[in-house]
């Protein structure tokens, strides 16, 4: 028989190796359930439902992907993936945001009215778990040191994290007091250890820009509204504190 005819021999593949394959849902590894990650409420959409709602989706999200902040995978998504006949083990890849845009071309969408108006939103997966605050981020390094962050540049953080269509703060204007507070005090867990006054001075202190001139507090048409900095200033402001505390954990 001639060496031309004989049969080749089959390359045997790792599991992270057949991971790596479009048909890898039929191999190794069980598929990731879009249905469950983006099932939508029951009811109709609210400003702030949709804001929840992409929360969930990130948290969802966050089971199966994560951000590498820091070693040789820095910026690049850890996906890690259930074993289709084990459910112990794991399967990690790590991938660059093209791929992962590539390979998971899932979209959230949103239609909702506020203030009379018709507002949508819709972005790939991706792109939503990598813009969000409360996304799922891993450290190669141990963390040495760990420094509380403010409670004001948190809230900034998850304000400036969120799309513009869906983020209720107007910037380089005015905001009504009560709409700063509630959303200041959305995922405080004793929210009752606040009062407005205090909430205030948080904010002047983090946030200069918000101060008043002295004895005269703003009122738009008989309504108490405090100045928000514009989006540049305050992420500036956000990333001076990063820059010196280069140990958070989010």
């Amino acid at each position: 028989m001639s060496y031309l005819m004989l049969p080749k021999k089959k390359k045997m593949m790792l599991p992270r190796q057949q991971a790596r394959l479009g048909n890898a849902a039929d191999t190794v590894i069980r598929p990731i359930d879009w249905v469950a990650i983006l099932k939508k409420p029951d009811k109709e959409f609210t400003p702030k439902s949709v804001r929840m709602y992409l929360g969930e989706v990130v948290a969802r999200m966050s089971v199966h992907f994560a951000l590498w902040m820091d070693g040789p995978n820095i910026s690049k998504l850890r996906c890690r993936r259930t074993g289709k006949y084990d459910q112990n083990m794991h399967i990690d890849i790590n991938i660059g945001f093209w791929s992962a845009r590539a390979l998971f071309p899932k979209m959230v969408s949103c239609k909702w009215i506020e203030n009379g108006k018709q507002k949508s939103f819709r972005k790939n997966v991706i792109d939503l778990f990598l813009m969000a605050s409360d996304r799922k981020q891993i450290y190669q390094t141990a963390a040495t040191a760990t420094q509380p962050l403010d409670p004001v540049l948190k809230w900034l953080d998850e304000q400036l994290s969120l799309p513009e269509e869906v983020c209720p703060i107007t910037w380089n204007g005015l905001n009504e007091r009560q709409l700063l507070y509630s959303s200041f005090l959305e995922d405080k867990p004793n929210p009752d250890d606040w009062t407005p006054k205090s909430i205030s001075q948080a904010f002047y202190t983090t946030l200069p820009g918000c101060r008043p001139a002295t004895g005269k507090r703003i009122r738009r048409k008989g309504v108490a509204v405090m100045f928000m900095p514009s989006r540049e200033e305050c992420q500036q402001v956000l990333d001076r504190w990063k820059q010196q505390h280069l140990q958070l954990r989010f």
